[in-house]
């Protein structure tokens, strides 16, 4: 179910700025289709997410979704290797 997410999510340039624009400058469009579906998808279940060098921009994506609060609960971010 979460594939086509991931997918998506991947085809972004690996690079932090990049994937940055893409969620919010416009470029994200195909992005956020695919989290208003992968919300709708998970209704009466539960999401959370663990990020990285994507510096909480699944979670942006995916609360950018009208009603995405009875879905996702929240994240854990870890931008630094130290942490």
């Amino acid at each position: 179910m979460l594939r086509p997410f991931y997918a998506a999510w991947k085809s972004v340039p690996a690079d932090d700025l990049a994937i940055f624009n893409a969620v919010t400058d416009g470029q994200g469009h195909q992005l956020d289709a695919l989290a208003a579906q992968v919300i709708a998808a998970l209704q009466g279940k539960t999401l959370a997410t663990a990020e990285s060098c994507t510096g909480g921009g699944i979670g942006a994506v995916l609360t950018s979704v009208p009603g995405s609060s009875a879905v996702y609960k929240g994240g854990i971010i870890s931008y630094t290797n130290q942490i």
